[in-house]
């Protein structure tokens, strides 16, 4: 799920784990493999002492807000199996906390949509409120409701989630990501003119951290219409801003496909 980074958790956490802030400030940066990195070593330097146990409930959301952005650190990096695993017993953590049990909720549903099971994702946004999330991440419920309809092949509830999405973003890569988004459902139609028009728009958006998926979409979208070398310029985007994601192996990988074969 895009943009769920809780930043604000920091202090919080740090009190527990020395390098927590390390951790925090790569996830919101999106440095997925330095983030993962940071809680190995924690755990490894606490592996002798007891568990951590928090004394107030704020340090308990910490603690499950952690986990829940750990696990979209994994999908990131591709690692989606994992990111399932880590999300699988936090109900009893995060049910007393409305951020916390969004954020679960609309994890479990991402990685629902992008398995392709549009059953589960929706029912899982239908067990959403968007209330529960700070009102500068409700977009991020509108988004997974997007990628839910999207993997159920419901094109046009797809589009208006996506653009109720749009309507209520508050942070830039939300209106960025948004518009990504909407180019994929176009993608999903078979529009590529009008998939490549919206990633070409939000490749051009001055957030411009991450997005790799969204690039990666504009190479295809290229390539379809025979524009190849504006695609290898897509490919390389998606190296440099999205580094550490899935997509930028994905694109290198495409790459020297293209160098081999010319």
């Amino acid at each position: 799920m895009p943009g769920t980074v809780f930043t604000t958790i920091i202090a919080l956490f740090l009190c527990y784990m020395g390098l927590a802030a390390l951790a925090m400030f790569a996830l919101a940066s999106g440095r997925w493999r330095t983030a993962r990195a940071a809680i190995a070593i924690s755990a490894a330097l606490r592996a002798d002492t007891q568990p951590v146990i928090p004394r107030k409930a704020r340090d308990a959301m910490a603690l499950c807000l952690i986990q829940i952005n750990l696990a979209e650190a994994e999908y990131n990096l591709g690692q989606w199996d994992a990111a399932k695993a880590r999300l699988r017993n936090l109900e009893l953590s995060a049910w007393s906390h409305s951020i916390c049990r969004a954020g679960l909720l609309l994890q479990r549903a991402w990685i629902a949509a992008h398995e392709g099971d549009a059953a589960t994702a929706l029912d899982l946004c239908g067990c959403t409120r968007p209330a529960w999330l700070p009102r500068t991440y409700r977009a991020e419920y509108h988004f997974t409701k997007a990628a839910a309809l999207l993997a159920g092949a419901r094109f046009e509830e797809a589009d208006a989630a996506a653009s109720a999405g749009t309507a209520s973003s508050m942070r830039a890569s939300s209106k960025r990501n948004a518009m990504f988004l909407r180019a994929k459902i176009a993608a999903g139609k078979e529009d590529w003119t009008l998939a490549e028009q919206l990633c070409r728009t939000a490749a051009q958006h001055p957030y411009r951290s991450q997005g790799g998926d969204g690039l990666l979409l504009r190479a295809e979208a290229l390539h379809h219409f025979g524009r190849h070398e504006e695609a290898r310029h897509a490919l390389q985007l998606v190296i440099e801003r999205d580094p550490e994601s899935a997509a930028a192996m994905t694109a290198a990988s495409r790459q020297s496909r293209s160098q081999i074969a010319s």
